[in-house]
């Protein structure tokens, strides 16, 4: 159920500067990163996702009759998307599995729908304001992967609650959130960018337009570097929101990882992931 991140690319190349001009950046950055890193070197709580997801449907399986609705609040490609899949396919359910992912931007939603092609799986998408729209949209399991540092924190209450709306009988919000306390040091873009342009001038990976025009695109602060991950730096304040928010936790760990490893001049570092199921 892995993704083509190598395709993925291509069409991002193609789409972003068309879709998404303001933050067709951010999103070739990020895009273009895990082309570059590979499968090998995903998000800390993927295998953690995938285990306790994969159970939680296992255990809805005597529950519950017809579709499992999974919908995925905010997505930057079809990462999340990918490994939701995963996880239903590892618990023989992927069949009876719907996936919804929400976002406000075209292009990840495009590569979502992309991928359900390609995986032949039950994706819808829909572009929303996760903070001004109101359509309910019934779930299963909600899975919250690093949106909420793009969340003023004066919203994240309210937005937990919308999630919480959402839940069918017995369902159950995953979240994920990086915890980086105050002076984390956040790694240097400059050795995936350089890894990116070698790859691409040596045809491992291509994009939509000449090297250097798409190069020019990604290079340079992408306007999301200060973004509000202040807000849920720490475990208290993480299980803080969770309290405010009226939510059961059920399960909490927090997974520790190097980032950068294998990337030629990158400096390796320390991260960790925050992972929580909830109830309401």
């Amino acid at each position: 159920m892995e993704e083509d991140r190598a395709a993925n690319l291509v069409l991002a190349s193609e789409l972003a500067p068309r879709l998404c001009r303001g933050c067709e950046r951010y999103h070739l950055r990020y895009i273009a990163r895990r082309a570059v890193q590979g499968p090998e070197r995903d998000s800390l709580d993927k295998p953690v996702t995938i285990r306790i997801l994969g159970e939680l449907l296992a255990a809805r399986r005597p529950q519950a009759s017809g579709w499992i609705d999974i919908v995925i609040a905010g997505a930057a490609d079809s990462g999340t998307l990918a490994t939701a899949a995963a996880a239903a396919f590892q618990a023989g359910e992927l069949d009876r599995c719907r996936f919804r992912v929400l976002d406000r931007c075209p292009t990840p939603l495009a590569l979502c729908e992309a991928y359900g092609r390609d995986k032949a799986v039950e994706v819808t998408t829909r572009s929303e304001d996760l903070l001004a729209d109101t359509l309910p949209h019934p779930a299963d399991f909600v899975l919250v992967h690093s949106l909420f540092r793009h969340i003023p924190p004066d919203r994240h209450v309210e937005l937990m609650r919308r999630f919480t709306s959402w839940l069918k009988p017995g369902g159950r919000i995953l979240f994920s959130v990086l915890v980086e306390p105050p002076g984390t040091e956040r790694p240097s873009s400059t050795p995936v960018m350089e890894g990116l342009r070698a790859m691409l001038e040596a045809g491992t990976l291509s994009v939509a337009e000449p090297v250097e025009a798409f190069m020019a695109r990604v290079e340079g602060e992408t306007g999301r570097e200060r973004d509000h991950a202040a807000a849920l730096a720490e475990t208290e304040s993480i299980l803080a929101l969770f309290a405010r928010s009226a939510l059961k936790v059920e399960a909490y760990e927090e997974i520790d990882g190097l980032w950068g490893q294998g990337i030629p001049g990158m400096t390796v570092m320390p991260r960790r992931r925050a992972f929580a199921v909830l109830a309401p």
